[in-house]
């Protein structure tokens, strides 16, 4: 089923909805652009779990002296 050489509207909303799917399901995630991150913690926080999508984590963090 090709939808580019219908001319059946139907038939063509069924090819390209297809054709998304298949995409959204086999084409891999691919992050088009990350920066560079400055990050300053010192000897005393513990579990601090910095992500390289800009995201620093500190659901777990403790602090110790």
């Amino acid at each position: 089923m090709m939808g580019f050489s219908s001319v059946d509207q139907e038939v063509r909303r069924q090819a390209y909805a297809r054709a998304q799917t298949i995409m959204n399901e086999e084409v891999p995630w691919v992050p088009i652009y990350t920066r560079s991150n400055l990050t300053a913690v010192n000897r005393g926080v513990h579990d601090i779990m910095l992500i390289p999508l800009d995201f620093v984590k500190v659901t777990n963090t403790t602090y110790k002296d």
